[in-house]
């Protein structure tokens, strides 16, 4: 399709076999000093000491897997709500290699091995989708540390993707920035193979399980992970379903031509129309200025109502 990037599957050319297995034993080396650090050290660090090594540790993983980073920025403002489209579980790494951050994960990612632990005890909250009462007190907990000065991410679509479409945003956890008067910045992802085109390798979405992914990694030559700011909105008076469609608008602006985007939002609405239960939720701005016109979009997903 015109305007958007190419995708590749299968790197180009494939990293030799003594390397993957040289990187493997890198990687679970480095994991292992993580479950050290973090069980014997990390409850008695200060919280500025905590998110130093927590840089470095990530950017040392990314480095053990050959994976840059391009960003515009290098800090970001504290107590702001990030929020990101998701594809992989290098995601987290790559937002921490930049500027540490607590996260907001699936409940499931307790039973990760060694990453589920890890995240567990490095200052993560766990969300149950299912349950609208964890979801409110969790919006409860997140207001809270944005007023402590904490930077808080999560990923709004609510499940991960292969970074060719940008699934609806659930609004939510945007309550939270609202109640606490904070800041939300959106973040575009996406990966992209040392010739530049937009790799899918990365992905655990769909099928795919974790060991897939990691192995998927682990065989790539190398990888460039590009995060792109959008503009800081101000939640001075607006609806949580207002930030939650401007956040989505700004992300898929930065991953996706017009026809791209346009490519997404029909994806998404054909996908949707298929599901028992669903509400109109507005994904395109009104501040849009005429680009792409306002639209509505099915967002029923199972669950979803019920958190919103």
């Amino acid at each position: 399709m015109e305007g958007v990037a190419q995708r590749t599957r299968v790197p180009d050319p494939r990293t030799p076999l003594p390397t993957v297995a040289y990187r493997a034993c890198r990687l679970a080396v480095h994991l292992l000093l993580g479950l050290f650090v973090v069980a014997a050290l990390y409850p008695h660090w200060t919280p500025e000491r905590r998110d130093a090594v927590k840089r470095r540790w990530s950017a040392r993983l990314l480095r053990i897997l050959n994976i840059a980073v391009e960003a515009p920025f290098r800090d970001l403002p504290s107590g702001t709500l990030l929020v990101a489209n998701h594809i992989s579980w290098l995601d987290i790494f790559a937002i921490n290699a930049l500027s540490p951050a607590c996260f907001v994960a699936k409940a499931e990612v307790r039973a990760w091995p060694v990453i589920g632990w890890l995240t567990s005890r490095t200052n993560t909250l766990f969300l149950r989708r299912d349950s609208a009462r964890d979801a409110k007190q969790l919006c409860t907990e997140i207001a809270n540390q944005l007023r402590r000065g904490q930077t808080i991410m999560f990923f709004p679509e609510g499940s991960s993707t292969d970074g060719t479409l940008v699934l609806p945003f659930r609004s939510a956890l945007f309550q939270a920035a609202i109640d606490a008067k904070r800041q939300v910045l959106p973040i575009a992802l996406s990966y992209h193979d040392a010739r530049a085109q937009q790799s899918l390798l990365p992905a655990y979405a769909g099928d795919t399980s974790l060991f897939q992914s990691v192995m998927s990694v682990l065989s790539c030559r190398s990888l460039t992970v590009r995060l792109q700011a959008g503009p800081a909105l101000s939640t001075e008076r607006e609806q949580r379903n207002d930030l939650a469609a401007w956040s989505h608008e700004a992300i898929a602006k930065r991953l996706f031509s017009t026809d791209g985007f346009a490519r997404c939002a029909e994806v998404t609405r054909s996908a949707d129309a298929n599901l028992d239960s669903a509400h109109d939720t507005v994904f395109l701005s009104r501040r849009s200025e005429g680009v792409f016109g306002a639209a509505k979009l099915k967002a029923g997903q199972s669950g979803l109502a019920s958190i919103q």
